[in-house]
């Protein structure tokens, strides 16, 4: 049974792709949503808006017209999160056969009402306020069904349309350019100009307007955002042009004081249609400061990569106070970062290995930045194959101590990369404690969490002394669970390959377990009794075998011993070893109609139980378990980062007292989970998440199956395997029938067997997962 119910689940997965393809509805519905795809779903149903709409045909020629509803479905991230009311009774819709209706606009307007919605795991309160979606992907489903009978779909549930749904980015400043400086100029003159970002949408220019403002950064220094946040504008004027000219009308702007402006989109319907309140990105520049036309660019750049993440630059230097280097990867579609020096060389980390990047660099003066130098290429360095117990080595002096390292940062430990996830404040120059992750690359790169302890880190990111525990359960573990995934798939192949030369055979109705030992071999003594062999040549005599194959000499039975390995038997004592087994009685089970019918009549029923709703509760449930659970985790690991890596004061110099010296890895073992196996509330908090994972999967599985559309070979394969009181269904069917048990019970009973099956593939499968990961 256990073989079998494996080979239950992946057949029915293997056939989803034919039934989606093999289902002919009457009525096709197209989604058509012209982009921008805005937030606010009222908007697709205003009069004379034609953004949304849907075409309607009727492909059965056979029938007169035809009337429907239609219910909407509006899914976020892959959750429904509105749907129409059951409550709601549209008028009907006739379709006429061959001719396509176009729905659009008004004709749209009751179905995306929020008085006709269901709102689940999202806030109608929420949505009548603002009226607006959240930002993200969005599956929008219009499904026909039979007017007069609400559950009947007669088109297509799976035709829905993908889009993403988000509030138009604010403007972005063009000139003058943040951090510039602009030259006086009698009369002053300056044309403030900004790019809007909302411009896909033909009417986007008459529904917005911008609100501009200049401030005085007074005194110097300050921080620009502040700057706006705590002062009034010298300047403020609202346009519905991309510019403002500022000349001599305007108040008079100061010769070397720095000034701060931005920009700010508005909508003019009042609607909150663009993200971080329309408002752009606060920039600075300084009037009649130094004058960077007359600057000369930086000269003699020089670029290369020093390692598979690391890269320097250098260039000829230049009397100002400090520079900014740009850099990116090659092709235009990349974005620029910067990293700032006051000597004329730098070193960019967290670059990818193998990979070409662009360096530019930009002299500053004060707070001024001139032109760009020509840009320059190079080329990290490829990842290193490093063999199994090869050590890169570290026979570089300490150089001088990283000041600051944050969470996230990469280390270059003896050529491993390790990224920090947790640190704590240096108690000396460049000696850290916290926790990290690393990725080996002769191990395929499977990333580990590790604890570091009085770990020196110099100014290039480079671990050179302390000491890197592994906090898995050991890189053996690894090298285990890959080759257990392999030998895993050879088995399932090998047990379809006996199903395949064993299809037809009249299996006996149930198999012969020896779960306690490993079958060496198996013959049939003179009086026709089977013996079975362990691998330790102790015998087993097996007496009702031969008994069976008397009364039932057409039949074959089937053995299978603790490895999973099978033996079949049949009439004159023929026994066959079926390595790798996969064999089960069910296999060519015939199913009565009857038993189909009421199995596909009690999947349905299960599939309305576990709705959209429940699920989405089930969902929400199974979140604050998981989080619940992983926050107790954190909380323990913090606790241990606490007490044990503490350590005392300690120098770079003073290297005897950092770990014993040089750096190495311990690949010692340590127990991840909190407390052990005697920590009783992690355990209680475990098993509270696997329990309603566990009714989640079952929800998900009945989903499947429950489906009205489902083929039958789907039916079938549930039929096949299920007992009901320990009775194959069909034969359970006919003893009711002879009871007179009415077909509601008999339904009932079929359920509750159902949920049993379910449930017991799901809990084998994940006693199979645990068993591998151990």
């Amino acid at each position: 049974m256990k073989l079998l119910k494996f080979t239950f689940i992946s057949a029915m997965l293997a056939l989803a792709p034919s039934y989606v393809t093999a289902q002919f509805y009457p009525v096709q519905v197209t989604t058509q949503l012209a982009p921008p795809y805005a937030v606010y779903l009222a908007d697709y149903a205003m009069p004379g808006n034609d953004k949304l709409s849907l075409v309607v045909l009727q492909r059965d020629l056979t029938k007169a017209s035809y009337q429907i509803r239609l219910q909407v479905s509006i899914a976020l991230n892959g959750s429904v999160i509105m749907r129409t009311s059951r409550t709601f009774n549209p008028p009907p819709i006739t379709l006429d056969p061959g001719i396509p209706m176009v729905i659009r606009g008004a004709d749209l307007q009751p179905y995306l009402d929020s008085r006709n919605l269901d709102f689940i795991g999202y806030s109608r309160t929420e949505y009548e306020r603002t009226r607006a979606l959240p930002e993200g992907s969005y599956q929008i489903c219009f499904t026909a069904y039979d007017y007069r009978r609400q559950d009947v779909p007669v088109s297509d549930q799976q035709n829905c349309s993908f889009y993403w749904l988000a509030k138009s980015e604010p403007p972005l400043i063009n000139f003058p350019a943040c951090g510039t400086s602009l030259p006086l100029k009698n009369p002053q003159q300056i044309v403030f100009s900004w790019l809007p970002r909302n411009t896909s949408s033909p009417n986007s220019s008459a529904e917005t307007e911008y609100d501009f403002a200049l401030y005085e950064m007074r005194p110097d220094g300050r921080d620009p955002n502040d700057v706006v946040l705590s002062s009034q504008p010298v300047y403020r004027t609202v346009t519905e042009m991309t510019q403002v000219v500022y000349g001599p009308a305007e108040p008079v702007l100061i010769q070397d004081l720095t000034y701060v402006w931005r920009v700010r989109a508005i909508d003019k319907n009042g609607r909150d249609q663009f993200r971080n309140s329309g408002y752009s990105e606060v920039c600075t520049f300084t009037y009649g400061g130094t004058d960077i036309a007359a600057w000369q660019p930086i000269r003699k750049i020089e670029a290369e990569g020093e390692s598979e993440s690391k890269g320097k630059a250098w260039w000829e230097p230049q009397q100002v106070d400090g520079y900014r280097v740009n850099y990116k990867k090659t092709g235009s579609s990349h974005q620029w970062f910067s990293a700032n020096s006051d000597k004329p060389e730098v070193l960019l980390f967290d670059l990818e290995p193998d990979t070409r990047y662009e360096v530019r660099v930009q002299p500053r003066v004060g707070k001024v930045y001139g032109p760009y130098s020509d840009i320059k290429e190079f080329k990290t360095l490829p990842i290193r194959v490093y063999e199994c117990g090869e050590s890169p080595g570290n026979t570089l002096p300490l150089g001088k101590p990283l000041l600051f390292a944050t969470i996230g940062m990469t280390i270059d430990v003896q050529g491993i990369t390790m990224t920090i996830k947790d640190v704590n404040v240096p108690n000396a120059d460049g000696i850290y404690n916290g926790l990290g992750e690393v990725s080996i690359p002769y191990f395929g790169g499977a990333s580990f969490n590790v604890t570091f302890s009085g770990l020196y880190i110099n100014e290039n990111r480079m671990a050179q002394q302390g000491r890197i525990e592994f906090m898995t359960k050991g890189v053996e573990a690894m090298i285990e669970e890959q080759l257990a995934e392999q030998k895993r798939k050879e088995l399932e192949e090998q047990q379809e390959r006996n199903r395949e030369d064993w299809a037809g055979t009249d299996f006996y109705n149930k198999i012969f377990y020896y779960d306690e030992i490993v079958i060496d071999s198996m013959y049939a003594n003179d009086h026709g009794e089977v013996i079975v062999v362990d691998e330790k040549g102790t015998a087993y005599v097996n007496k009702d075998i031969s008994a069976i194959l008397a009364d039932a000499p057409d039949k074959a039975i089937i053995i299978e011993d603790k490895n999973g390995d099978q033996w079949v038997v049949q009439k004159d004592g023929k026994i066959t070893r079926v390595p790798a087994g996969g064999l089960s009685p069910a296999m060519d089970v015939v199913v009565s109609e009857e038993a189909l019918d009421l199995v596909k009549e009690a999947l349905h029923a299960l599939h309305l139980e576990y709705n959209g709703e429940t699920m989405a509760t089930i969902e929400r449930d199974l979140t604050n378990r998981r989080t619940t659970l992983d926050d107790y985790t954190k909380e323990y690991n913090r606790n241990i980062l606490k007490s044990a890596l503490t350590i005392g004061e300690t120098t770079p110099q003073d290297t005897s007292a950092v770990s014993g010296g040089p750096l190495f890895f311990d690949f010692e073992e340590v127990d991840p989970s909190p407390g052990g196996s005697t920590d009783e509330e992690f355990t209680r908090l475990s098993v509270a998440a696997e329990e309603k994972e566990l009714e989640r999967n079952r929800g998900v599985l009945l989903n499947f199956l429950g489906n009205n559309d489902n083929i039958d070979q789907v039916n079938k394969l549930v039929a096949q395997e299920l007992e009901v009181k320990g009775s194959p269904v069909s034969e359970y069917i006919e003893k009711e029938k002879q009871s007179q048990t009415s077909s509601d019970n008999m339904k009932s009973n079929i359920r509750s067997a159902i949920i049993g099956l379910i449930d017991s593939v799901l809990k084998e499968t994940a006693r199979t997962k645990s068993k591998a990961e151990l």
